[in-house]
């Protein structure tokens, strides 16, 4: 029954809860898992974090479940190594959510953020994807940063809306990208990145200033259909595969 006890208060969604009880149940589901061979999953599905959670540089060795999961405060996953998939579908990020330097490092898995929510900045700068990425009906609401991300399989960003300013400057895309159609409410910056395969803008909207300055598009690119309430700026881009680009409506 104690142990019973320590499980529910993971997910009791109360930000008053016992701390010391809660992060005692969340080491030992963490444990549990790691230490079970036959068990694929560390399953936190809708655990309610009450507080600041600090996974920095921890190494994640099963699959990850962290699916409509609650961080009331913020929630840190700097230089942390995800070895399996990493799942955070429909999480809520209600504070800052840092995750510099994070490495989703499986080759057969994937990392999935779709319909999750990030409230306070979402920090993904030097982060490494190696396998599918997907931001699908993500929304940022405050800024997004993926400077210098590797996105080494198919990044999705469908129907992801950015609200604040959103940086993808020196970020390498290797697999198809897909933003098409997402929002982009503030400023978006892509300046230097580089898309190895198709980039797909198609039917996404910029309401803000848009800079796509020394970018890189080696292969089947579509800007066609894309809104953009300023000029965007692609000086000094490259365009080397067929591409179909942005032309002013006016």
């Amino acid at each position: 029954m104690r142990a019973d006890r320590r499980l529910c208060i993971l997910h009791l969604r109360s930000a008053s809860k016992n701390l010391a009880d809660f992060d005692r149940a969340l080491d030992a589901r963490i444990k549990l898992a790691e230490d079970s061979p036959g068990q694929p999953w560390l399953d936190l599905t809708g655990v309610f974090f009450p507080t600041d959670a600090d996974f920095s540089q921890h190494k994640f060795r099963k699959n990850v479940a962290l699916d409509r999961a609650t961080f009331s405060g913020a929630a840190r996953f700097d230089s942390t190594m995800f070895h399996r998939t990493a799942s955070f579908r429909w999480t809520m990020f209600s504070g800052d959510a840092s995750f510099t330097g994070v490495n989703f490092s499986s080759l057969s898995g994937y990392t999935d953020f779709s319909s999750a929510q990030f409230s306070g900045n979402a920090a993904f700068d030097l982060a490494r994807f190696t396998g599918s990425a997907y931001f699908d009906g993500t929304p940022f609401f405050d800024v997004a940063n993926f400077r210098a991300a590797v996105f080494a399989g198919e990044a999705y960003f469908m129907a992801a809306s950015f609200h604040r300013p959103a940086d993808f400057g020196h970020a390498s895309f290797s697999g198809d990208t897909f933003f098409n159609p997402s929002t982009f409410r503030g400023d978006a910056a892509f300046d230097a990145a580089t898309f190895s395969s198709a980039a797909l803008f198609d039917s996404a909207t910029f309401s803000g200033k848009a800079s796509f300055t020394r970018s890189v598009f080696s292969g089947y690119t579509d800007f066609s259909t894309a809104g953009f309430a300023v000029t965007p700026d692609f000086s000094t881009a490259v365009f080397s595969g067929p591409a179909y680009p942005w032309i002013s409506r006016e």
